[in-house]
């Protein structure tokens, strides 16, 4: 979306038990997304200047907001007034909020984040989520707020030999 639409895109790291970002993009911040939310009274004013915990990308349409550290209550904090602040502050300045969540199942975090997104895409990894999770995830969902699937590490088949091309010089 940032790089092939030129919309401004965020990436918010929102599950709070196990935050990875930073280790992924590999990159040290000492405050991040949770520190913000615990240290911020609950006023839109004060919310706008975090420009040194988002992670802005080369072609400035991509901007991580990564939770850096760990919190025990989770559920208190993505519900609270700072966190509903912070993301109607932050749909004025981005075309797209990606969150990126903790699993629908077993954990609370995801019914409140329904009430504030307006599409959820499932994440499911090929050959070991089973089935019934999967079905309970859809089954937990409010009514039309599932907007589609992403299926990772899908294994590549191994292509039988009438169907791969070969060029030979003439």
């Amino acid at each position: 979306m940032a790089r092939d639409f030129g919309q401004k895109t965020l990436l918010l790291e929102g599950d709070f038990k196990r935050p990875v970002l930073t280790r992924y993009l590999k990159t040290e911040l000492q405050a991040g997304l949770v520190d913000l939310l615990v240290n911020q009274p609950a006023a839109r004013s004060s919310l706008v200047p975090f420009a040194d915990i988002v992670i802005p990308f080369a072609d400035d349409n991509l901007a991580v907001l990564p939770a850096v550290r760990r919190v025990r209550n989770s559920s208190g904090l993505l519900n609270s007034q700072q966190m509903r602040d912070l993301l109607a502050v932050l749909r004025t300045q981005y075309d797209y909020i990606l969150i990126d969540a903790a699993p629908v199942l077993p954990l609370s975090d995801m019914a409140i984040f329904e009430e504030v997104v307006d599409g959820v895409v499932l994440v499911v990894r090929a050959e070991k989520t089973p089935r019934a999770a999967v079905s309970d995830a859809v089954q937990t969902l409010a009514a039309g707020k599932l907007a589609g699937f992403v299926l990772n590490d899908v294994r590549q088949p191994v292509l039988l030999p009438y169907y791969r091309y070969s060029y030979e010089a003439a």
